[in-house]
């Protein structure tokens, strides 16, 4: 499953961690420990998640009212331990991960702007586009990127603790890890 990718040592079969009502659209995860990864925050920075565990996750999916329903998902007790580290960009390595990341999100930037002018361009362009549409399409853009993300889905946690570990003053500027 694509949980076991994130979750260590998930079995979608263990009915002491995995509980699914398919047709009432209850799933419970219990007992889970993620995996730890690295998670790359602009050029330099990394966060690391070193350790964690969820008690619970209760997820409520109603498949009668998909389109107009609300998806919630309820975690309970929630512990996570991060570490931020920084590139030191003296080691040949860490230099080439920043100029990746650079040209990454440089290159991913442009292409989502373009692709964006495209689609609007070609819209205002259509002689059969209405210029009642046209005006709207610019004041709707910013909202209906929001109502997409934000419609939908709810996320409450239950006693969560989060630890971040931070290298001191004297570790940044040589790559702390």
């Amino acid at each position: 499953s694509q949980l076991a990718e994130y979750v260590e040592d998930f079995d979608m079969g263990d009915q002491n961690k995995v509980s699914v009502g398919i047709f009432s659209g209850q799933v419970s995860l219990r007992d889970l420990k993620l995996k730890p990864q690295t998670i790359p925050i602009g050029n330099r920075l990394n966060i690391i998640l070193e350790a964690s565990s969820v008690n619970e996750i209760d997820l409520s999916v109603p498949w009668a009212s998909l389109a107009s329903g609300q998806v919630s998902a309820k975690i309970k007790h929630l512990f996570l331990l991060l570490r931020i580290t920084e590139l030191n960009l003296r080691d040949p390595d860490d230099h080439a991960e920043f100029m990746k990341r650079r040209e990454d999100a440089e290159s991913a930037k442009m292409k989502y702007v373009n692709s964006e002018v495209l689609k609007l361009l070609t819209k205002l362009g259509d002689p059969n586009t209405d210029s009642k549409i046209k005006s709207g399409i610019m004041n709707s853009i910013a909202s209906s990127v929001v109502s997409r993300i934000l419609s939908g889905f709810s996320v409450d946690i239950e006693n969560a603790t989060v630890s971040i570990l931070i290298p001191s003053s004297t570790e940044y500027g040589k790559g702390a890890a």
